[in-house]
């Protein structure tokens, strides 16, 4: 490597940690310690969960940072006409583009494959053990302050909290495998955590159950709810893991081939077996689209640091401006309000299986062709 490419690639990386420092830290107390917040969390659970939260904030900062690196040290070798004399030197610019693209492109893009299978394993799961220790905190304090709290499947509210007695408490809840809605109205009531199961407990004593339009019930003793807290382990979805999926889908399908219409017209029982084949094949067959498309998403997202890299270098060079800021938002606002609604649309189209999977390269490609196009230029001109 010449000494002009290893003081680029010095340049290339010193601004990339510079910009990946204060865009993650932008991006971690502007964004999402907003969300936690509202989720009924306090500073000292989000402070808990903030180590687990850095492998997301890194993969979608790096992106930006990466693009403003390049910006930067392009836009002001370009503006001080150092371009310029290498070609004065019979150096094709091309060459001075190596340290960006394979230096610096490759690795962050190949990096952020990485962050983002360590979010889905470390990272998720270690978000929900906070979570789940810090549930009947969340409650209690979400119940004094807004007198309700809810999840997916429940939902509970009170007149008022004296310390860990609930007063008047309302559980609105729907049982696991039923569609009816269960309510129960009580005088006082307590919440308790079972951490190693994931479990809510609410206590509610002497007061009423009833299920709208079906029955009503009075008691007068102690009754106890156990409630699911939501928890979602994480898995990052591998080749491996696509094998097997495809693998139940073909057999179902071929369950599904042998069955044939004359059994299907002499026998209800058989009929309504092969119905819910059916739908058990068709819900597999769309967790398999699911599935690839979420595998081909992680690598297209992850890519996006090396398309970023090859269209900045070009724009920053052909700007020739100190003011790298000006090339920067050049490039990220067209990809920004180009590239992510061509992911959007592929990916939707890939989940319900009407496109392939590998639909959502299709903005990749368009960056990479444009990239190539204006990389051209630059060697021309």
């Amino acid at each position: 490597m010449s000494s002009i490419n290893r003081y680029i690639l010095f340049e290339l990386l010193k601004v990339t940690l510079i910009a990946l420092f204060g865009m993650t830290a932008v991006l971690i107390f502007s964004d999402v310690v907003k969300q936690l917040q509202n989720q009924g969390l306090g500073m000292f659970q989000i402070v808990q969960a903030l180590p687990f939260l850095l492998p997301y904030a890194l993969r979608t900062s790096l992106q930006g940072a990466v693009l403003f690196a390049v910006c930067s040290v392009y836009g002001r070798m370009s503006a001080t006409n150092e371009i310029i004399a290498i070609k004065s030197m019979g150096i094709s610019p091309m060459q001075v583009t190596w340290p960006a693209l394979l230096a610096l492109g490759i690795p962050m893009s190949l990096a952020c494959v990485w962050l983002d299978d360590m979010g889905a394993v470390w990272g998720q799961n270690g978000l929900q053990r906070v979570i789940i220790q810090s549930t009947d905190e969340v409650a209690y304090g979400m119940l004094r302050t807004q007198r309700s709290f809810s999840k997916k499947h429940f939902a509970i509210a009170v007149k008022n909290v004296e310390g860990r007695k609930l007063i008047r408490p309302t559980l609105t809840y729907e049982p696991p495998g039923e569609t009816h809605v269960v309510t129960i109205v009580a005088e006082d009531g307590e919440l308790r955590v079972d951490r190693k199961q994931s479990r809510l407990t609410i206590l509610m004593r002497s007061g009423k159950i009833f299920v709208p339009g079906q029955f009503e019930m009075s008691f007068d003793d102690t009754i106890e709810q156990t409630l699911p807290i939501d928890t979602t382990h994480g898995k990052p979805i591998t080749p491996q893991l696509i094998a097997e999926q495809r693998e139940r889908v073909e057999t179902l399908h071929k369950h599904l081939n042998s069955k044939s219409l004359t059994d299907l017209l002499k026998d209800r029982a058989l009929a309504y077996r092969y119905q819910s084949a059916l739908q058990r094949y068709q819900t597999e067959e769309r967790y398999l689209s699911w599935m690839l498309t979420k595998f081909h998403q992680k690598w297209a997202n992850s890519f996006c640091c090396l398309a970023f890299v090859a269209i900045g270098i070009p724009v920053a060079v052909r700007m020739r401006r100190g003011d790298f800021m000006t090339s920067f938002m050049l490039c990220f606002v067209p990809i920004v309000s180009a590239y992510q609604p061509l992911q959007f649309v592929g990916s939707s189209l890939a989940q319900s299986g009407q496109v392939p999977a590998y639909a959502v390269w299709v903005g990749n490609l368009i960056l990479f062709g444009v990239a190539f196009w204006l990389l051209r230029k630059i060697n021309q001109h």
